[in-house]
C-alpha cells in the first residue's frame, strides 16, 4: 500500500517503521494505525526480514491518540452514538496491536525517545522489546479525564506500580521504566539509533526458528495466565469508565465550546498546583 503517515524501509534483515507526523509529535489516528499494521504484515511475510523496529520521527516516539484536527480520536465523547463509537474504536486499536505485534511471527522492537504516552505506550508495551533513550517519558494522561485501557500493564510492571501509573496519570522516566522491567535498555539519546541497530542485528544473526519459538513460548505463558482474556474484558470496563464519569463529560464540553487548548489547560491545571 502507499504510506502517507509512516516511513517503511527494509535493510540488512531489519524492517523499520517510522511514525511520521513529527509536527504533532506523531499523534496516532486510524489511518496511521492501519498503515503501521499493513507494514507489520508486509514485513512478516517478507523472508528477508528477521526483525522489525517501530520508531518515531522528530522530537518524540508519539504523544498518543490524535485528539485534534480532522482526525480527532476523542469525537465519541460528544457524539450521540458515543458508546458504539468508543466500543468500535477501542476494539480496533487494541486488536491491531494484539493481532499484528503480539501474534506476529517475528520480533518487534519499540525504539522510544521523548514522549511515549497513552495509546503510544500501549503500542510500545505490545512490542517484544523496548529500547529507550534516556530522555523518554512514558505515561497515561487519559486517566485525568476518563478511564484507561491498559490491561497488559500489570503483567509488565506488577500490580502496585500499574495502579499507580493509571490512577495518578503521572509520567515516569526511562530509569524508572527500566527498573520496573517496562523497558529492556536505556541509552543516551544520541546513541539510540546505533544501539537499536546493533540489538536488531543480533537478532538477525540468530536462527529464525529460535526467535519464532521463543516469542511464541513466552507469549503462551502470559496467555495461560489470562492476559488475552483480561485484554478482552477491559474493553467494556473502559467504555463504562469513560461514559459515566463527570470528568470525561466536562472534558468533552470544554473541548467543544472552548477548543482543544482550553481543554488541555482544564485537564492539567489541578496537577500544577
Amino acid at each position: 500500500m502507499a504510506y502517507e503517515m509512516i516511513l517503511f524501509d527494509i535493510a540488512d534483515g531489519v524492517a523499520t517503521i517510522t511514525l511520521n507526523r513529527p509536527r504533532i509529535l506523531n499523534a496516532m489516528n486510524t489511518q496511521l494505525r492501519e498503515e503501521v499494521c499493513a507494514a507489520l504484515d508486509a514485513a512478516e511475510a517478507d523472508d528477508d526480514v528477521a526483525v522489525m523496529v517501530i520508531k518515531g520521527a522528530g522530537r518524540a516516539f508519539s504523544s498518543g491518540a490524535d485528539i485534534s484536527g480532522d482526525h480527532n480520536e476523542s469525537a465519541w465523547i460528544t457524539s450521540e452514538d458515543g458508546m458504539a463509537m468508543n466500543r468500535r474504536y477501542r476494539r480496533e486499536f487494541t486488536q491491531m496491536w494484539m493481532d499484528h505485534i503480539w501474534d506476529n511471527a517475528k520480533p518487534v522492537i519499540a525504539q522510544v525517545h521523548g514522549y511515549c504516552l497513552g495509546m503510544a505506550a500501549d503500542l510500545a508495551n505490545a512490542c517484544d522489546f523496548i529500547i529507550a533513550a534516556d530522555d523518554a517519558q512514558i505515561g497515561f494522561p487519559e486517566g485525568r479525564f476518563g478511564g484507561v485501557l491498559m490491561a497488559s500493564l500489570p503483567w509488565t510492571i506488577g500490580m502496585r506500580k500499574a495502579k499507580e501509573l493509571l490512577i495518578t496519570a503521572e509520567n515516569i522516566g526511562a530509569e524508572d521504566a527500566w527498573r520496573l522491567g517496562m523497558i529492556n535498555r536505556i541509552v543516551p539519546a544520541d546513541e539510540l539509533d546505533e544501539a537499536v541497530r546493533k540489538f536488531a542485528q543480533t537478532i538477525v544473526k540468530m536462527p529464525r526458528e529460535t526467535a519464532y519459538f521463543a516469542k511464541l513460548e513466552v507469549n503462551r505463558v502470559y496467555e495461560i495466565a489470562g492476559l488475552r482474556s483480561a485484554q478482552s474484558q477491559s474493553y467494556d470496563l473502559n467504555i463504562l469508565a469513560k461514559l459515566t464519569q463527570g470528568a470525561t463529560q466536562e472534558w468533552g464540553r470544554v473541548r467543544r465550546e472552548e477548543g482543544m487548548k482550553a481543554a488541555l489547560e482544564w485537564r492539567d491545571k489541578p496537577f500544577r498546583e
